[in-house]
């Protein structure tokens, strides 16, 4: 079975079939394709349609959307757009899925004289929601079979639905983070005595061992100006918050790519009220004094009478370009619908320290891939010994990064996803030592 939390919907996947997602809100699209040839025999898509213009009417007056007003409309459109495209065969009143719907059928002659057929299919799922599932086939090879069995097995949720389970999430998500306070900030400061190591690594698609870098992650007390020195020295007072540091090499893959060293901080004050944060990346030759630098930061500043209204200001700069951007991003007024970037860096640690309950929980957060806010999902699942598993989504459809707890609630295994490796790199608790002997075992030097 293959999911999209975004469009609403599941479909299970037809033996020798693969599926491709593309998360991008509104615009997002599920592709089920034939696996077994190239280009594939078969394409199932299924996308949001909007709904066209309202109609013209009297004042106040509004005319509901329906599946046969989106076909026609849908009709008016191809033909304008595609005169060779012909349609054989219309129906109105339809459902799938268990909703209304309507349904065109059309042949095209392909340049390869071979003849194309869609089937499209318009589902209503709210009074202005609606989804498009287009078939996609030679009409002289039609795998009728194999489409009835993929709309069979579909199960679309309505837009109130998903509504629900939005806010559902998102309650939970408040519940949890209500909690947060300076005690549990502190707590969490307290689990993490000294820098802890991880390696970096992952397999390729031959299934060798390949190293990727190491990186070390620190939490202390601190105030701001430490997101600032060379090295954050821990220090008490009123003007403190939590400081969280990853320090991490990456290690090239390829002869005379660059060694990339990445410094990410992240400050919040003890009462969640004001937090700032910077990534920066540094590339640098082997055997070379000449580095190429880029760096992100983002603030959070105070509410104040004056300024009531929570907003983050992202900075983005490159010291060998001197490109400057600078973007506001405004941010929920209540606090316990945010996760603040220090946060989301020792989440796992906090939910063990907040003892939260197990379940799916929605937060908005800072999204890097996607420069902006976006709702992230966390699946927090406790275990009997006293570890834990946590499944975070950066968006709705995001790809799953996963992390173990260990029982002293500090992360064993980390597994980031990425299209270059296979099943994602993955991060290894270990001691500085033991990734030292590692190395040399291995005959990779790694310059200081």
């Amino acid at each position: 079975m293959f999911r999209s939390n975004v469009l609403g919907c599941t479909v299970e996947l037809p033996p020798g079939s693969r599926a491709m997602h593309n998360s991008l809100g509104d615009a997002s699209v599920l592709r089920v394709l034939d696996a077994e040839h190239d280009p594939p025999d078969w394409v199932t898509t299924i996308r949001i349609l909007r709904p066209p213009a309202a109609a013209d009417g009297g004042f106040g007056v509004t005319k509901p959307t329906t599946p046969t007003m989106l076909l026609e409309a849908f009709i008016a459109d191809s033909k304008a757009i595609n005169p060779d495209l012909v349609f054989s065969n219309q129906r109105t009143e339809e459902t799938l899925a268990g909703l209304p719907a309507a349904r065109a059928t059309a042949e095209y002659l392909h340049s390869s004289k071979r003849i194309a057929r869609y089937d499209w299919y318009f589902i209503q799922t709210g009074p202005n929601r609606f989804l498009l599932v287009e078939c996609l086939a030679d009409r002289d090879r039609w795998t009728g079979d194999i489409f009835d069995a993929l709309l069979a097995s579909l199960v679309v949720e309505d837009e109130f639905e998903l509504a629900d389970q939005a806010l559902s999430r998102q309650e939970r998500g408040a519940a949890v983070f209500r909690r947060v306070d300076e005690q549990a900030l502190r707590a969490v400061v307290a689990r993490m005595p000294e820098e802890i190591w991880y390696r970096m690594h992952a397999f390729d698609a031959d299934g060798r061992d390949v190293e990727f870098g190491y990186a070390g992650i620190t939490a202390i007390e601190t105030g701001r100006e430490s997101m600032g020195t060379t090295t954050p020295v821990a220090r008490v007072g009123d003007d403190t918050g939590m400081l969280v540091r990853i320090r991490m090499r990456q290690i090239p893959q390829e002869p005379k790519r660059p060694f990339i060293d990445v410094d990410h901080r992240a400050w919040l004050s003890w009462d969640r009220e004001e937090e700032m944060w910077s990534v920066r990346l540094t590339a640098r030759q082997a055997n070379a004094d000449q580095t190429a630098s880029e760096s992100i930061t983002g603030f959070r500043p105070r509410p104040t009478p004056s300024e009531p209204r929570r907003r983050l200001e992202i900075l983005q700069q490159s010291r060998n370009t001197l490109d400057r951007q600078i973007a506001r991003l405004e941010l929920p007024m209540d606090l316990e619908l945010f996760l603040s970037e220090a946060e989301r860096l020792v989440l796992p640690t906090l939910l063990d320290v907040l003892d939260a309950p197990e379940g799916t929980f929605g937060i908005y957060a800072w999204n890097e891939d996607r420069e902006s806010i976006t709702r992230r999902l966390e699946s927090w699942e406790p275990d009997q010994d006293g570890g834990a598993m946590l499944e975070s989504r950066a968006y709705e459809d995001g790809r799953v990064a996963t992390q173990e707890i260990g029982a002293d609630g500090i992360v064993s295994v980390r597994i980031a996803p990425t299209g270059t490796s296979v099943g994602g790199v993955r991060w290894t608790r270990m001691t500085p030592a033991a990734i030292r002997d590692l190395y040399d075992r291995k005959g990779i030097r790694v310059e200081d």
